[in-house]
């Protein structure tokens, strides 16, 4: 059978859609991920179909998680990118002999797609979107648990729904279909949370599925630079530092305030920055990429923006960790681990928040010690969830049923 999946984001964002579909070819089928045209090898390379969408990520990205105007600005640009026609040209042949269709935050306009031809869609997150009291898409730390996160999650649905009204209706022209023929039920929904960290809310349906994240079936040990090794080797367990795809203006302090603090207190960290030159300044090497399955075992702490995947991969190696947030996702995994005790209260960037001061306190606050046995125990738990195979599951199920 053949399993679609739209995913309009980053690499982070397309890497768990790349292990399901391996584990779904091993099983007979077929999988095809649409996405930005600079990860089709990366796809391909792992017998992969891939089909190219118009766009860039790194403009998303800087809508999403950069200086843009709020969240309606952000809104606006989604709504600016699949508003261009050639996204449908190339999803609409796409959708020939598919059997069900996966899409991630970006992607209700496949709803439309599915619905033209009986195919069964899944809405995949890495967030919450469904309206409820445990979890706020604003301010969790304050919101979290109160009837303003459910009044939050309407209006944020709301403003989602104004802000793609012309695209849908102009996709609805196109594939002649009425207002109703893809509103019948919630979506079948797929979130790739970690429910131990995260306990589902009592106010989700049966329609809502969380399985935890979606990790490669088939790890293969990874190597890295010897400057690296020899790095590791010669001193205590560093810091791992990463701020993945955010594209903020504010990103210039902040690695400047990072470098000046570690070497302030005398502190060994590996950075990851793909936009630095690659290399060791005041004893600090920096690199472009880094397998964080292999080098975080060997640390002590990670320093992040909060994607669900650095957070789990920090917390699955056992490993504390300090959030810098700012924006989409971040909030939402940097209080999970909050919340759970595996690292000090996040630093909300979006709301000000990012001083050198506070950044200090914050990485000092790290590395006393106090959430070590906190990130410890959440390991073996996280290490116990079904993931990718409760997701195969389900995919296979909604393919053998066609609901």
């Amino acid at each position: 059978m053949k399993i679609l999946a739209v995913v309009m984001g980053s690499h982070g964002d397309l890497l768990p859609f790349i292990h399901l579909g391996k584990v779904l070819v091993d099983r007979g089928h077929e999988m095809v991920i649409a996405g930005f045209e600079e990860f089709t090898r990366s796809v391909q390379e792992q017998g992969i179909g891939y089909v190219v969408l118009p766009g860039d990520c790194q403009e998303m990205m800087r809508r999403l998680l950069g200086d843009s105007g709020g969240a309606l600005d952000a809104v606006r640009g989604i709504r600016q990118l699949l508003s261009d026609p050639a996204i449908f040209d190339a999803l609409e042949p796409a959708m020939d002999g598919v059997d069900v269709a996966l899409y991630n935050q970006f992607g209700e306009v496949i709803r439309l797609l599915g619905a033209s031809r009986a195919i069964p869609t899944v809405r995949v997150q890495v967030y919450p979107t469904e309206p409820c009291r445990s979890y706020s898409l604003v301010n969790p730390r304050r919101l979290d648990g109160t009837v303003l996160a459910v009044i939050v999650h309407h209006l944020s649905n709301l403003m989602m729904h104004w802000a793609m009204l012309p695209v849908m209706k102009s996709w609805r022209h196109r594939l002649r279909l009425g207002y109703g023929a893809s509103d019948s039920g919630a979506p079948q929904t797929i979130y790739q949370f970690s429910p131990f960290l995260n306990p589902p809310d009592p106010a989700w349906g049966p329609h809502i599925h969380v399985t935890g994240e979606w990790l490669d079936p088939n790890p293969v040990a990874h190597s890295f630079d010897e400057k690296i090794e020899d790095f590791l080797l010669c001193g205590e367990a560093p810091i791992l530092v990463s701020f993945g795809s955010v594209a903020s203006e504010r990103m210039k302090n902040l690695w400047s305030w990072i470098r000046e603090i570690l070497v302030d207190r005398g502190l060994r960290a590996i950075i990851v920055d793909p936009d630095h030159r690659p290399g060791v300044v005041d004893g600090l090497p920096t690199v472009g990429r880094i397998p964080f399955a292999a080098v975080l075992p060997r640390c002590r702490a990670v320093l992040c923006h909060g994607s669900l995947g650095t957070t789990g991969a920090a917390l699955r190696a056992g490993l504390p960790c300090l959030v810098v947030a700012f924006g989409g996702d971040q909030q939402f995994h940097a209080q999970a681990v909050h919340r759970n005790g595996a690292g000090p209260d996040y630093i909300d960037a979006q709301r000000g928040e990012l001083t050198r001061e506070v950044l200090a306190e914050r990485i000092d606050e790290l590395l006393r010690g106090t959430y070590d046995p906190a990130a410890r125990d959440l390991a073996a738990k996280l290490a116990a969830e079904p993931g990718l195979d409760a997701a195969v599951e389900l995919i296979e199920k909604l393919m053998a049923t066609g609901c």
